[in-house]
Protein backbone atom coordinates (compact mmCIF):
# COMPACT_ATOMS: atom_id res chain seq x y z
CA UNK A 1 0.00 0.00 0.00
CA UNK A 2 0.86 3.74 -0.38
CA UNK A 3 1.13 6.60 1.64
CA UNK A 4 -1.87 7.84 0.10
CA UNK A 5 -3.64 4.95 0.36
CA UNK A 6 -3.24 4.15 3.96
CA UNK A 7 -3.87 7.96 4.79
CA UNK A 8 -7.31 7.71 3.00
CA UNK A 9 -7.91 4.07 5.06
CA UNK A 10 -7.14 6.57 8.35
CA UNK A 11 -9.47 9.03 7.36
CA UNK A 12 -12.06 6.66 6.81
CA UNK A 13 -11.31 5.48 10.47
CA UNK A 14 -11.30 8.99 11.86
CA UNK A 15 -14.78 10.05 9.81
CA UNK A 16 -16.47 6.89 11.17
CA UNK A 17 -19.68 7.64 13.37
CA UNK A 18 -18.11 4.85 15.71
CA UNK A 19 -22.05 4.97 17.56
CA UNK A 20 -23.56 3.85 14.60
CA UNK A 21 -21.17 1.85 12.65
CA UNK A 22 -21.26 -1.82 13.08
CA UNK A 23 -18.69 -3.87 13.46
CA UNK A 24 -19.31 -5.28 9.99
CA UNK A 25 -18.24 -1.99 7.96
CA UNK A 26 -15.40 -1.47 11.18
CA UNK A 27 -13.84 -4.80 9.83
CA UNK A 28 -14.44 -3.68 6.49
CA UNK A 29 -12.20 -0.46 6.41
CA UNK A 30 -9.36 -2.37 8.58
CA UNK A 31 -9.28 -5.31 6.35
CA UNK A 32 -8.22 -2.76 3.47
CA UNK A 33 -4.74 -2.53 5.12
CA UNK A 34 -2.89 -5.19 3.69
CA UNK A 35 0.28 -5.48 6.41
CA UNK A 36 -0.95 -5.19 10.07
CA UNK A 37 1.29 -2.52 12.13
CA UNK A 38 2.03 -5.11 15.16
CA UNK A 39 5.54 -6.15 16.46
CA UNK A 40 5.27 -9.65 18.96
CA UNK A 41 6.72 -9.09 22.07
CA UNK A 42 7.68 -12.39 24.42
CA UNK A 43 6.75 -12.18 28.18
CA UNK A 44 8.78 -14.91 29.72
CA UNK A 45 7.01 -17.79 31.69
CA UNK A 46 6.97 -17.09 35.29
CA UNK A 47 6.08 -13.30 34.79
CA UNK A 48 3.39 -11.65 36.46
CA UNK A 49 0.36 -9.96 35.70
CA UNK A 50 -2.14 -8.46 38.61
CA UNK A 51 -5.61 -7.90 38.11
CA UNK A 52 -8.39 -5.95 40.63
CA UNK A 53 -12.06 -5.92 40.79
CA UNK A 54 -13.75 -3.79 43.19
CA UNK A 55 -15.61 -5.77 45.92
CA UNK A 56 -19.12 -4.23 46.86
CA UNK A 57 -21.25 -4.37 49.68
CA UNK A 58 -22.48 -7.67 50.34
CA UNK A 59 -19.94 -9.33 47.66
CA UNK A 60 -17.50 -12.31 48.76
CA UNK A 61 -14.37 -13.32 46.47
CA UNK A 62 -12.86 -16.68 47.18
CA UNK A 63 -12.37 -18.58 43.72
CA UNK A 64 -10.32 -18.11 40.90
CA UNK A 65 -12.57 -17.11 38.67
CA UNK A 66 -14.01 -14.11 40.81
CA UNK A 67 -10.22 -12.49 39.89
CA UNK A 68 -9.93 -13.87 36.20
CA UNK A 69 -11.77 -12.50 33.62
CA UNK A 70 -15.44 -11.21 33.15
CA UNK A 71 -17.42 -14.25 32.24
CA UNK A 72 -18.39 -14.16 28.60
CA UNK A 73 -22.12 -13.84 29.22
CA UNK A 74 -21.51 -10.76 30.78
CA UNK A 75 -19.46 -9.57 28.28
CA UNK A 76 -21.82 -7.01 26.94
CA UNK A 77 -19.57 -4.06 24.97
CA UNK A 78 -16.60 -2.84 23.69
CA UNK A 79 -13.38 -2.22 25.57
CA UNK A 80 -9.87 -0.99 24.75
CA UNK A 81 -8.92 -3.82 23.35
CA UNK A 82 -11.97 -6.23 23.23
CA UNK A 83 -15.27 -6.72 21.59
CA UNK A 84 -18.42 -7.77 22.85
CA UNK A 85 -17.88 -11.02 20.84
CA UNK A 86 -15.15 -12.35 23.17
CA UNK A 87 -14.01 -11.59 26.82
CA UNK A 88 -10.56 -11.03 27.31
CA UNK A 89 -8.10 -11.15 30.62
CA UNK A 90 -7.30 -7.05 31.50
CA UNK A 91 -4.40 -6.65 34.14
CA UNK A 92 -0.87 -5.02 34.96
CA UNK A 93 2.54 -6.07 33.40
CA UNK A 94 5.33 -5.28 36.13
CA UNK A 95 8.59 -6.40 34.77
CA UNK A 96 10.28 -9.04 36.59
CA UNK A 97 13.10 -7.03 37.15
CA UNK A 98 10.77 -4.11 39.16
CA UNK A 99 8.98 -6.25 41.58
CA UNK A 100 10.54 -6.16 44.32
CA UNK A 101 12.26 -2.59 43.92
CA UNK A 102 9.41 -1.35 43.04
CA UNK A 103 6.35 -3.20 45.17
CA UNK A 104 3.84 -0.35 45.58
CA UNK A 105 3.53 0.37 41.61
CA UNK A 106 1.22 -2.81 40.58
CA UNK A 107 -1.05 -2.10 43.50
CA UNK A 108 -1.22 1.83 42.20
CA UNK A 109 -1.44 1.05 38.44
CA UNK A 110 -3.89 -0.93 38.91
CA UNK A 111 -5.84 0.90 41.40
CA UNK A 112 -6.40 3.74 39.14
CA UNK A 113 -7.65 1.40 36.09
CA UNK A 114 -10.08 -0.16 38.60
CA UNK A 115 -11.27 3.03 40.56
CA UNK A 116 -12.81 6.35 39.00
CA UNK A 117 -11.89 8.37 41.54
CA UNK A 118 -7.84 7.27 41.82
CA UNK A 119 -8.09 9.22 38.18
CA UNK A 120 -10.36 12.44 39.12
CA UNK A 121 -8.80 15.90 39.34
CA UNK A 122 -11.01 17.44 41.46
CA UNK A 123 -9.10 17.89 44.89
CA UNK A 124 -12.44 18.31 46.76
CA UNK A 125 -13.36 14.68 46.46
CA UNK A 126 -13.73 12.74 48.81
CA UNK A 127 -13.99 8.60 48.40
CA UNK A 128 -13.24 5.16 49.53
CA UNK A 129 -13.51 1.75 47.64
CA UNK A 130 -12.57 -1.92 48.21
CA UNK A 131 -9.90 -3.66 46.19
CA UNK A 132 -9.19 -7.48 45.73
CA UNK A 133 -5.97 -8.15 44.00
CA UNK A 134 -5.01 -11.23 42.01
CA UNK A 135 -1.36 -11.58 41.28
CA UNK A 136 -1.38 -14.01 38.49
CA UNK A 137 2.21 -16.25 37.19
CA UNK A 138 2.65 -17.15 33.21
CA UNK A 139 3.59 -20.86 33.34
CA UNK A 140 4.99 -20.36 29.45
CA UNK A 141 5.95 -17.38 27.60
CA UNK A 142 3.12 -15.10 26.34
CA UNK A 143 3.28 -13.74 23.02
CA UNK A 144 1.66 -10.38 22.69
CA UNK A 145 1.65 -7.73 19.52
CA UNK A 146 2.52 -4.09 21.23
CA UNK A 147 0.69 -0.74 20.74
CA UNK A 148 3.36 1.49 21.88
CA UNK A 149 4.56 4.88 20.50
CA UNK A 150 7.85 4.80 18.26
CA UNK A 151 8.62 8.33 19.73
CA UNK A 152 10.58 7.39 23.00
CA UNK A 153 9.57 10.62 24.62
CA UNK A 154 5.96 9.39 24.80
CA UNK A 155 6.75 6.21 26.55
CA UNK A 156 6.51 7.17 30.38
CA UNK A 157 8.86 4.38 32.00
CA UNK A 158 11.89 2.50 31.16
CA UNK A 159 10.36 -0.91 30.06
CA UNK A 160 8.59 0.95 27.39
CA UNK A 161 11.36 3.18 26.39
CA UNK A 162 13.40 -0.06 26.15
CA UNK A 163 10.54 -1.96 23.57
CA UNK A 164 10.05 0.95 22.24
CA UNK A 165 13.20 1.13 20.63
CA UNK A 166 13.51 -2.44 20.01
CA UNK A 167 10.15 -2.22 17.72
CA UNK A 168 11.91 1.12 15.99
CA UNK A 169 14.93 -1.69 15.36
CA UNK A 170 11.89 -4.21 14.05
CA UNK A 171 10.55 -2.06 12.15
CA UNK A 172 13.74 -0.83 9.80
CA UNK A 173 15.46 -3.88 9.40
CA UNK A 174 12.21 -6.12 7.95
CA UNK A 175 10.09 -3.48 6.72
CA UNK A 176 12.42 -1.19 4.66
CA UNK A 177 9.98 -0.98 1.77
CA UNK A 178 7.02 0.00 4.25
CA UNK A 179 8.55 2.53 7.31
CA UNK A 180 6.48 5.47 6.70
CA UNK A 181 3.54 3.65 5.54
CA UNK A 182 4.12 1.92 8.93
CA UNK A 183 4.72 4.67 11.38
CA UNK A 184 1.53 6.41 9.80
CA UNK A 185 -0.52 3.25 11.30
CA UNK A 186 1.70 2.55 14.43
CA UNK A 187 0.88 6.62 15.14
CA UNK A 188 -2.84 6.08 14.67
CA UNK A 189 -3.35 2.87 16.51
CA UNK A 190 -1.88 4.25 19.25
CA UNK A 191 -3.74 7.07 19.55
CA UNK A 192 -6.83 4.92 19.13
CA UNK A 193 -5.59 2.43 22.38
CA UNK A 194 -4.35 5.78 24.14
CA UNK A 195 -7.63 7.96 23.70
CA UNK A 196 -9.70 8.93 27.17
CA UNK A 197 -13.01 7.29 26.69
CA UNK A 198 -15.86 8.47 28.75
CA UNK A 199 -17.80 5.46 30.58
CA UNK A 200 -20.64 5.13 29.36
CA UNK A 201 -19.46 5.64 25.38
CA UNK A 202 -17.91 2.35 25.00
CA UNK A 203 -18.93 2.40 21.65
CA UNK A 204 -15.95 4.64 21.40
CA UNK A 205 -13.58 1.46 21.96
CA UNK A 206 -14.66 0.17 18.67
CA UNK A 207 -11.34 0.48 16.57
CA UNK A 208 -8.92 -0.62 19.24
CA UNK A 209 -11.63 -3.54 20.32
CA UNK A 210 -12.04 -4.89 16.58
CA UNK A 211 -8.56 -4.27 15.66
CA UNK A 212 -7.27 -6.90 18.58
CA UNK A 213 -10.10 -8.70 18.46
CA UNK A 214 -8.70 -9.53 14.37
CA UNK A 215 -4.96 -9.84 15.33
CA UNK A 216 -5.64 -12.22 18.03
CA UNK A 217 -8.59 -13.95 16.17
CA UNK A 218 -5.98 -15.14 12.99
CA UNK A 219 -3.71 -16.52 16.19
CA UNK A 220 -0.81 -14.05 15.52
CA UNK A 221 -0.44 -13.37 20.10
CA UNK A 222 -2.23 -14.33 22.57
CA UNK A 223 -2.79 -10.55 23.76
CA UNK A 224 -2.37 -6.99 23.61
CA UNK A 225 0.09 -5.10 25.45
CA UNK A 226 -0.01 -1.27 25.49
CA UNK A 227 0.38 2.03 27.76
CA UNK A 228 -2.00 2.75 31.10
CA UNK A 229 -4.00 5.58 29.84
CA UNK A 230 -5.43 6.17 33.13
CA UNK A 231 -1.55 6.12 34.54
CA UNK A 232 -0.35 8.42 31.61
CA UNK A 233 1.38 5.75 30.70
CA UNK A 234 3.92 5.01 33.77
CA UNK A 235 2.08 1.09 33.43
CA UNK A 236 1.27 -1.49 30.88
CA UNK A 237 -1.80 -3.02 30.77
CA UNK A 238 -2.40 -6.79 29.12
CA UNK A 239 -5.21 -7.52 27.21
CA UNK A 240 -4.80 -11.93 27.08
CA UNK A 241 -6.70 -14.31 25.55
CA UNK A 242 -8.94 -16.57 28.23
CA UNK A 243 -7.63 -19.90 26.09
CA UNK A 244 -3.83 -19.00 27.43
CA UNK A 245 -5.33 -17.39 30.94
CA UNK A 246 -7.09 -21.08 31.68
CA UNK A 247 -3.91 -22.86 30.42
CA UNK A 248 -0.69 -21.52 31.08
CA UNK A 249 -1.44 -18.70 34.08
CA UNK A 250 -2.18 -19.98 38.02
CA UNK A 251 -3.28 -17.67 40.67
CA UNK A 252 -0.61 -17.57 43.45
CA UNK A 253 -1.45 -14.62 45.61
CA UNK A 254 -4.51 -12.25 46.53
CA UNK A 255 -4.84 -9.51 48.39
CA UNK A 256 -7.53 -7.21 49.73
CA UNK A 257 -6.98 -3.55 49.94
CA UNK A 258 -8.69 -0.19 51.18
CA UNK A 259 -8.21 2.34 48.81
CA UNK A 260 -8.81 6.04 50.42
CA UNK A 261 -9.18 9.48 48.87
CA UNK A 262 -8.97 12.62 50.88
CA UNK A 263 -8.82 15.87 48.33
CA UNK A 264 -5.42 15.76 46.82
CA UNK A 265 -4.19 12.74 49.04
CA UNK A 266 -4.97 8.84 48.37
CA UNK A 267 -3.68 5.96 50.23
CA UNK A 268 -4.03 2.04 49.75
CA UNK A 269 -3.73 0.30 52.88
CA UNK A 270 -3.59 -3.67 53.16
CA UNK A 271 -6.83 -5.28 54.86
CA UNK A 272 -6.29 -8.99 53.81
CA UNK A 273 -4.14 -11.48 51.97
CA UNK A 274 -4.14 -15.31 50.56
CA UNK A 275 -2.02 -18.10 49.27
CA UNK A 276 -4.17 -19.39 46.55
CA UNK A 277 -4.91 -22.91 46.23
CA UNK A 278 -3.93 -24.17 42.44
CA UNK A 279 -6.04 -27.68 43.16
CA UNK A 280 -9.62 -26.51 44.10
CA UNK A 281 -9.26 -23.07 42.39
CA UNK A 282 -10.00 -21.41 45.68
CA UNK A 283 -8.70 -19.06 48.55
CA UNK A 284 -9.66 -17.27 52.21
CA UNK A 285 -8.75 -14.11 52.44
CA UNK A 286 -7.67 -13.54 56.01
CA UNK A 287 -7.02 -10.51 58.24
CA UNK A 288 -3.18 -9.56 57.92
CA UNK A 289 -3.24 -8.34 61.78
CA UNK A 290 -3.95 -11.49 62.77
CA UNK A 291 -1.78 -13.71 60.63
CA UNK A 292 1.14 -11.11 61.75
CA UNK A 293 -0.19 -12.33 65.67
CA UNK A 294 -0.11 -15.89 64.52
CA UNK A 295 3.18 -15.80 62.90
CA UNK A 296 1.53 -17.00 59.76
CA UNK A 297 3.32 -13.81 57.87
Amino acid sequence: MTVQQINHVIKELKELDLKSATQTHVEFILSKIRKLPFFKHIIPSDSFFTRARQLNEGENFSTNEDLRYLPQWKNGKFQRASTPNGTMFYGVFIPNENINTESDKPRAIVACEAVDFMRNPKPQESAEATLVYGKWRTLKECKLAVILSLDESQNNNPYSKQTSQVYRNWIESKHQDYIEQTKLLIDYFTKEYSKFVPEDEHFNYKISGIFSEIIIRNNYVDGIIYPSVKTDGKGLCVAIKPDFVNENMILEKVLQCKVTKEKTHTNITNEKCAKANPTDQSFILKDIEELNANGEI
